[in-house]
This record gives structure tokens, sequence and C-alpha cells, in this order.
């Protein structure tokens, strides 16, 4: 993964397309086309004020402030908070990026936006993950060779299972993923069945 910093259109900088250039050999111009046309969403945040009443606390966008060198998939961090979230005192939910795809204590409010006939690897994070469809479509399959296609509106449930996604369209797929950490792996025949990431 690398981090780029990414400006409220979802226009990477020129410093961060060099970079990026330089580390998978793939030309700049190249790397142009592939930057997001969808506008960066627009994230709200409510909370309290002092008398109890209901205000918004934040608002802005989502930078995208991530992304995936191998599928060229830009990610953004909505909010990041503990699990169970305490709601007294200062807003504890954090926009930023450069972090982890899920924690073991934590819910992580993702928004990723994969180009045209991108792929992730297959992997898995010892999760519990609830995945929405927001524009074009997706291709979830799994270890055992089962295959979904993810259209708007649509959503997945991912229990910690081995998986890849696929862009098989010409056009851009939004999904927004909320990541909610296990409280262990899956277990078969006295193996844990950990995070893996494979190549």
């Amino acid at each position: 993964m690398t981090d780029l910093r990414v400006g409220k259109d979802a226009q990477i900088s020129s410093q961060s397309i060099a970079r990026l250039t330089s580390q998978i050999n793939i030309p700049c111009a190249q790397i142009v086309k592939m930057i997001s046309p969808l506008p960066a969403p627009n994230r709200i945040v409510t909370g309290h004020a002092d008398d109890g009443s209901s205000t918004i606390t934040a608002e802005g966008p989502a930078q995208f402030s991530r992304l995936n060198t191998a599928s060229l998939t830009q990610m953004s961090i909505a909010w990041d908070s503990l699990f169970p979230s305490p709601l007294s005192g200062e807003d504890t939910g954090k926009p930023g990026g450069g972090l982890p795809i899920y924690d073991s204590d934590k819910t992580r409010f993702w928004i990723t936006d994969t180009p045209p006939h991108g792929q992730s690897p297959m992997h898995r994070t010892v999760s519990l993950d609830y995945g929405i469809c927001i524009a074009g479509e997706l291709t979830l399959l799994l270890d055992d060779g089962s295959e979904r296609v993810l259209k708007p509106g649509d959503v997945v449930v991912q229990r910690g299972t081995m998986h890849q996604w696929f862009n098989r369209t010409d056009q851009w797929c939004r999904m927004a993923f909320i990541c909610c950490g296990a409280k262990e792996p899956f277990v078969v025949n006295g193996s844990e069945l950990k995070t893996e990431f494979q190549s």
C-alpha cells in the first residue's frame, strides 16, 4: 500500500504520481488515466451540543488518501472508531488515511474506488466486513470458486473468508466497507485462519 494525498475532487498530486510511477513502473500518463473520476463523498458527522441537542460536528469531503499499488484501487477512510464506541466527550473517530484495513477493537469505514478491469489479491482479514455497492459492478470470488456480481444496492457480509475482488467492466466501481474487528479467527483442525494476503 502507498499513502497518497488526494484532493476533494479525487485528483492525486503530481508528487504522489511521480512517486507511484517509480514504485510500480507504470508511466505517469497511464496513472493519470487511472485516477477515479467519481467525486469524493461528502462526510457528515453528528454529535451533541452541551445541552444534549443534536448538532453537526464535522462536514467535508472524505479525501482519498491511500492507493493499493497492486490493483490501483483508491481508498478513503470515512471514519475510524473504537468499538463499542464512546459517545461522550470529544469525537473519537478519525477521518485520516494510512491505517490498516481493520483493527481488532475498532470499526473502520472505508470508501473504495476500483478502476475498470482492476482486481485485488486473494486475501483474508480477521474481521467481519459489511460491503455495499454504490456505483458500478464488482465481482466477488471465494477460494472455493464461488462468484457473485454486486450491483448498486447489493450488500455482502464478509465473515473472515478468503476472497478476491474483480472489476470486469469498463466503468469505475465504488464500494463502502465497514470493517469490524473479530474476537478470534476461524479455526480448522486446530489451526487458526489468520489474516493473509496472497501475491
